[in-house]
């Protein structure tokens, strides 16, 4: 592993965003993964929130699935941009499963936490 790569990586994954080739990036993101390389948390929100926008809110949570396979926790924006795609998709079950997997995430969600309100609001709003 090297620092130059890893930041390469991250500049590919930047550039294809700043683009609109989030599912591109996704992939780059998941070889990143596999070299050992872990993509920063700008990047993976920036993917996630695409592919949202462009519809593709299954393969978003694919990607979160990837990540949390490695160890790796969305922050709450992640989540949230998420479910809410989730819930403009009508897939109110994904977005249950996501919101349970937030849960778990320690430090999120808990004692009335704003995003739980955020949460709420996407499906009931």
């Amino acid at each position: 592993k090297s620092v130059p790569e890893e930041f390469a990586y991250g500049q590919m994954i930047d550039s294809l965003c700043k683009v609109g080739r989030h599912n591109g990036a996704a992939r780059v993101s998941y070889i990143m993964k596999m070299k050992g390389f872990i993509p920063s948390l700008v990047s993976y929100n920036s993917i996630v929130h695409g592919l949202c926008k462009e519809g593709s809110c299954m393969r978003a949570y694919q990607l979160l699935e990837e990540g949390i396979e490695f160890e790796y926790w969305p922050s709450e924006y992640t989540f949230i941009v998420l479910i809410e795609g989730l819930c403009l998709e009508a897939d109110l079950f994904k977005a249950k499963e996501v919101f349970q997997i937030m849960l778990k995430k320690e430090g999120l969600c808990l004692e009335y936490h704003v995003p739980v309100l955020i949460c709420y609001k996407s499906w009931i709003g």
